[in-house]
């Protein structure tokens, strides 16, 4: 409560320069989004802000140059969208595959393979993606559906997915093994995203496990600053005018 008072009081100084340390790390969802309107307000008036974060997705959209530190030490330094994108790709692939037990059937496992199935938590605009779950079951599951939940890092929820719903039917599984769910171009723009996976049994009569921010991909795109928003939409423009 402290920080987000001290936000609050920080915001109408109308100051030149502003000092935020980690202010996001503090409140809830609906605390971040006033946040995120109150940056967009300051940067479009031209203030400086030196923002402090390790929510990447905020860092690319607010910051135009980066400093990573490493134990006090500059370790990168640049345009925000190289910093973040070597930032991520370092930390991405130091992490190992989540794996939680559960009695009857689980989770064990979420990878992204890209366009050659390549193992990789780092995509462009457009890219090919899978998404390949990994179970678990000590038991068969008939009929089973399995709900994907794409999160952006400030906990929007992008999409849910399942394969029910597009009609593909999985008949059981049992043992271990995967499936996979395959994008052919990732619309999403540049930033952070977690997955959640659920388990279902037919008809999504009994959830029997879901597993929370299993995995964590990038999407990086060479437009930067000229996208806003969460994904792009396509479209045309049309002109009907007289003469």
């Amino acid at each position: 409560m402290q920080v987000r008072l001290a936000f609050s009081v920080a915001i109408q100084a109308h100051g030149d320069i502003y000092l935020l340390d980690e202010v996001l790390a503090v409140g809830d969802i609906a605390f971040q989004q006033k946040c995120f309107t109150e940056f967009r307000r300051l940067k479009s008036e031209g203030k400086t802000m030196v923002f402090v974060s390790h929510s990447m997705g905020a860092v690319e959209e607010f910051c135009d140059r980066v400093i990573l530190l490493d134990k006090g030490s500059v370790k990168d330094e640049g345009g925000a969208f190289e910093v973040v994108k070597n930032y991520t790709a370092e930390t991405l692939s130091s992490q190992k595959s989540v794996s939680l037990k559960d009695r009857k059937s689980l989770i064990s496992a979420v990878k992204f393979l890209d366009s050659l199935l390549n193992q990789t938590n780092s995509f462009n605009f457009n890219d090919k993606m899978t998404i390949r779950i990994y179970f678990k079951s000590k038991i068969k599951i008939l009929n089973p559906i399995f709900q994907i939940f794409i999160v952006r890092n400030d906990g929007i929820l992008v999409s849910s997915i399942d394969n029910k719903t597009l009609n593909f039917e999985i008949n059981e599984i049992k043992g271990e093994g995967f499936v996979d769910f395959i994008i052919e171009k990732i619309k999403l723009y540049s930033g952070t995203y977690n997955i959640n996976i659920a388990l279902f049994s037919q008809d999504f009569s009994n959830q029997l496990v879901i597993q929370e921010n299993i995995a964590t991909f990038s999407i990086f795109s060479p437009l930067g600053e000229t996208q806003e928003g969460i994904f792009e939409i396509d479209g045309v423009w049309k002109t009907v005018q007289d003469h």
